[in-house]
């Protein structure tokens, strides 16, 4: 565990709102509204016991509705572990308020590839996010980290490193670490319908600014014959009527994408028409009408977006882009000095055959397609990521460590050391 910072003598932190263990954890947040408290010690989830002394027979299911501070002190909390009974789960089943949340590291343990939930909301340290309250929720030295595999799910799916949904709302990342693998194994099932993948945030339908965070991990979903499915290195997607608005900077996304659709992208259904969308973007996947998304000095360096499918497959709506997969035409891209990985590969694979930047363009413009040029107002471009390459974007050595990186060894927030 990460060295414990010895807080000064405030809100919080008095004996009476410490929190020692995973009974002291549910009960103080649970009942506690505003109230502010802090970690004593690292915390195991699995230690949980109701009034009776009996252990939860599902997974966590975290407090709700929490607005208060809560200090981690750089302490971990240990087996968050998920239950497909659960439809949203997380560390907090959900945020409001002007909720703080800050330095602590969680560590999701959850493989359960044959289960078959209706739906699922899952975030690392929230499932929903819903604050209209002065600043919103803060999130800032918080690392995830582990394992996430589940089954076939029937219907709606959001899963996020750190959230799951963000409603009409505002929250603010600051330096958090995503280091999670999310895989979704089963067979999709047949009235799947939306399923968005993020590495910090599934679906924002308010307003979510990214500083200096990252995400490293593979995401690995099957698809359905009729569901949309949106994935983004750090967000999958954005949502509602209310318009929403993600800025992104000095942050970056890392490691692999892969979408397996298996026998066609179609939809059936006249009135689901978004549903034969497939997403997929190194940081966005896919920006819904009247998005505003801005990506300010950060860096795209997955090694693979690929789409697979069987042999003889129909592909018909696929989007792949190095920073956004789609953005709709009467949203907004704003993007101004990014990276992208040169060693990037992006394409499809259909049965044994794989075809790279073939059939698909660079974050490409939703009204025709067009490519969009690589270094265009700032767009992005492509190099090897070096020990130059984060003096380039404005990146603080006072939140990063930058030293001796290569292609391989990319930057860590200084937190995390």
């Amino acid at each position: 565990s990460p060295v414990p910072i010895v807080l000064p003598a405030i809100a919080g932190a008095d004996v009476g709102n410490r929190i020692y263990d995973a009974i002291d954890f549910y009960t103080k947040l649970t009942t506690g509204g505003t109230t502010n408290y802090s970690l004593a010690k690292d915390i195991d989830l699995e230690e949980y016991r109701d009034p009776d002394g009996n252990p939860r027979t599902g997974g966590w299911l975290g407090p709700s509705d929490y607005r208060g501070t809560l200090f981690g002190n750089g302490y971990t909390i240990k087996n968050l572990i998920l239950k497909t009974t659960d439809i949203r789960a997380g560390l907090f089943h959900s945020l409001a308020g002007e909720a703080c949340l800050k330095n602590f590291t969680i560590e999701v343990s959850t493989e359960d590839e044959n289960s078959t939930p209706n739906e699922i909301y899952f975030g690392g340290v929230a499932a929903d996010v819903n604050s209209t309250t002065g600043n919103g929720v803060l999130i800032e030295d918080v690392t995830v980290k582990g394992t996430l595999v589940v089954g076939s799910i029937n219907r709606f799916v959001n899963i996020g490193g750190i959230v799951a949904v963000v409603t009409s709302s505002k929250l603010t990342f600051r330096r958090c670490a995503v280091d999670l693998d999310v895989k979704l194994k089963g067979a999709a099932l047949a009235d799947s319908r939306y399923r968005s993948f993020g590495g910090l945030v599934a679906t924002c339908g308010g307003t979510l600014d990214i500083e200096d965070c990252r995400y490293t991990g593979t995401i690995d979903v099957k698809n359905s014959t009729d569901s949309m499915t949106r994935i983004g290195g750090l967000v999958g997607s954005t949502w509602r009527a209310d318009p929403p608005v993600i800025t992104i900077s000095n942050s970056y996304a890392s490691g692999r994408i892969i979408a397996d659709i298996g026998d066609r992208v179609d939809c059936t259904d006249p009135t689901q028409n978004d549903n034969r969308y497939v997403c997929i973007g190194g940081l966005i996947g896919y920006g819904r009408p009247t998005s505003s998304l801005s990506i300010t000095n950060s860096a795209s360096l997955m090694n693979e977006i690929i789409v697979k499918a069987d042999t003889g497959s129909v592909f018909q709506e696929i989007y792949l882009g190095r920073l956004v997969g789609l953005w709709d035409s009467s949203a907004t891209f704003t993007p101004t000095n990014n990276i992208v990985s040169g060693a990037m590969q992006i394409g499809k694979k259909i049965g044994t055959v794989l075809t790279l930047d073939s059939g698909f363009t660079d974050d490409r413009d939703s009204t025709d397609g067009k490519l969009v040029t690589a270094n265009a107002n700032g767009l992005y471009k492509k190099q090897t990521w070096t020990a130059a390459a984060p003096t380039g974007l404005g990146w603080s050595t006072d939140v990063w460590d930058c030293d001796n990186l290569s292609a391989t060894k990319l930057p860590q927030l200084l937190k995390e050391e």
